[in-house]
């Protein structure tokens, strides 16, 4: 889904159901609301021709949506007025259940906001009604604060691209008819929990923070000491430490009545129910990396748990009902029909400083036996040093050796090419490998045009699925099952059973197919999520982005910047 698809049904919901008040509110005759229209149509005046310091020195972000508020209501409050401040109350209450969602209430005006909603409460019990400026500056305040959360809630704060934190919007209709609604039909809290992601995964995620938040306040534990492996009929004093940590990780029942220094059968099985939790070898022994995950501290658990939420909310897989997705973290592919997985494989991904990108694409055709039309990277720092080593290289693993593209394409004979003279700075060849056993494509790649030329391959190099972590690739996804994924993609077309694909690759020459039904595929990066049995599941962050995520959601910009509204 479009990052700021949410608006829009938001917004058709609201016009379909949404039951209007009248537009003309009857106000108490306390309630200075000349005063306050005008100064606020004052005040928003002058930010577009000189900007002052915004109110209560508090940095207005979403400056246009707001001027486009006002406008359309004539510049008439919203946050007081008819019911006193039961909507200003509501903003504040939403604003500090922002914290549920793994954002910070701080950033969203919420000292400011607290402050002069009680100067206000304080002045009406005085003087029947607010000084009308400390009204309008609430008002200011409290409407940015809902655009802002708004928009941070349906898209993220962070920008996935390049991971700093959104503040400034350009001018967006939706979001101003989307406030003007909220205030008249479903109330502040119910239409910004709309915006958020509706699918259950990201609702069980936010359920685990609020559980970690709590199990953090509770944990008073020493980390479990280190010592030799521990494993299945073994006694050491360092067991019961590892069962206090599986109960209060539970992953272990309190009640299993074993002997408390023994490692049982019982203690082999929670051990085991962790390890398949945090992406390890599942091998019911605590050793060196089942140590290290058990003594991740609470708080960082936390951090990932905040860092994937925000993840959740840059694309909502959930709104399709037909999928492809490949988490890299997970080192998994799955294709989701309704909600069910109808197939899973194992996928090898970008090696470290390779990464694998974060994008969505369309995946639309496939190639049987492919070519590959080896990246000048890689031909540059793998294939010319091979071949000065061993000219006969080339020959041995079916690579043919080019020179320009299409119709003047030119063959090289490899012998007529001195290439103990050829360089970074005078390689104007180019390198294909032919279909075969030694092609690293193997025998299917599955296209979905991106502009990072990122595909789904077979691979030969099939020993690299029984590895834990497996970032081995260029940046690549190859996956486990290419014809499994093959036979799925092309159901329904009568051409393409699973015997004749096979008939294909056997055959050996290169085919590009069409798929009869195209399927979109997301490329995602979670660490952290809860399975279907409701089990929290966590991954190390191998390509080390969630602690600057984390920091870009904690930036409070209402520190850094008090320049007025921009």
């Amino acid at each position: 889904m479009l990052r700021y698809g949410r608006f829009a049904t938001l917004l058709l919901i609201f016009l379909l159901y949404g039951a209007a008040l009248p537009a003309q509110e009857r106000l108490p005759a306390s309630y200075p609301y000349l005063q306050v229209t005008r100064q606020l149509r004052d005040r928003l005046a002058s930010y577009r021709s000189h900007p002052p310091g915004p109110p209560e020195n508090e940095k207005i972000f979403s400056l246009p949506a707001v001027e486009e508020f006002y406008s359309r209501r004539d510049y008439r409050p919203a946050w007081s007025g008819v019911n006193g401040f039961a909507r200003a109350e509501a903003m504040v209450k939403a604003i500090r259940e922002a914290a549920d969602e793994g954002l910070l209430p701080g950033n969203y005006h919420l000292r400011k906001a607290e402050d002069l909603l009680g100067k206000a409460y304080a002045a009406r019990e005085k003087d029947n009604f607010a000084d009308p400026a400390i009204l309008v500056d609430l008002d200011l305040l409290l409407t940015d604060s809902f655009f802002t959360l708004a928009r941070h809630l349906s898209a993220g704060c962070v920008n996935p691209v390049t991971l700093a934190p959104e503040w400034s919007f350009a001018t967006d209709t939706e979001l101003p008819a989307i406030l003007t609604k909220a205030l008249q039909t479903y109330g502040i809290g119910e239409t910004l929990r709309l915006l958020s992601p509706a699918g259950t995964k990201y609702k069980a995620l936010k359920d685990a923070l609020a559980r970690y938040r709590k199990m953090s306040g509770e944990d008073h534990q020493s980390p479990v000491p280190g010592g030799p492996s521990l494993k299945k009929g073994m006694r050491s004093p360092r067991v019961p430490e590892v069962r206090e940590r599986l109960i209060f990780l539970g992953d272990l029942d309190r009640h299993s009545g074993a002997a408390y220094e023994l490692f049982d059968k019982d203690l082999q099985q929670a051990v085991m129910r962790f390890q398949e939790r945090h992406g390890l070898k599942v091998d019911g022994i605590v050793g060196p990396s089942t140590l290290l995950e058990l003594n991740v501290p609470m708080t960082d658990r936390i951090k990932q748990l905040i860092v994937n939420l925000e993840r959740m909310r840059w694309s909502d897989s959930e709104g399709s009902d037909r999928y492809l997705i490949v988490n890299i973290a997970r080192f998994e592919l799955q294709v989701v029909e309704d909600g069910s997985v109808v197939l899973s494989m194992k996928v090898v991904v970008g090696k470290p400083y390779l990464n694998t990108p974060l994008f969505t694409g369309r995946l639309t055709y496939l190639v049987i036996n492919p070519v590959w039309n080896i990246p000048y990277s890689i031909a540059n720092k793998e294939v010319l040093p091979r071949v000065k080593k061993d000219p006969a290289y080339l020959r041995e693993e079916s690579i043919t050796v080019l020179r320009g593209w299409g119709e003047n394409e030119q063959e090289i004979d490899p012998d007529s090419v001195r290439w103990d003279s050829v360089n970074a700075n005078t390689l104007n060849f180019r390198f294909r490998q032919e279909p075969g056993p030694l092609n690293p494509l193997g025998r299917i790649k599955f296209m979905f045009p991106n502009r990072f030329n990122v595909y789904l391959h077979d691979t030969p190099a099939r020993n690299l699925f029984s590895q834990d972590v497996r970032t081995f690739s260029h940046g690549c996804i190859r996956i486990e099952k290419p014809l499994e994924l093959a036979d799925y993609l092309l159901k329904g077309d009568p051409d393409w059973t699973k015997e004749d694909i096979a008939a294909a690759i056997a055959g050996g020459e290169t085919q590009e197919v069409r798929l009869p039904r195209p399927l979109y595929v997301y490329i995602v990066y979670f660490t952290a999520w809860v399975d279907k049995d409701g089990s929290t599941e966590f991954r190390k962050d191998i390509y080390g982005r969630d602690t600057a995520v984390y920091n870009a959601i904690m930036q409070n910009p209402l520190r850094q910047q008090t320049d007025g509204p921009q």
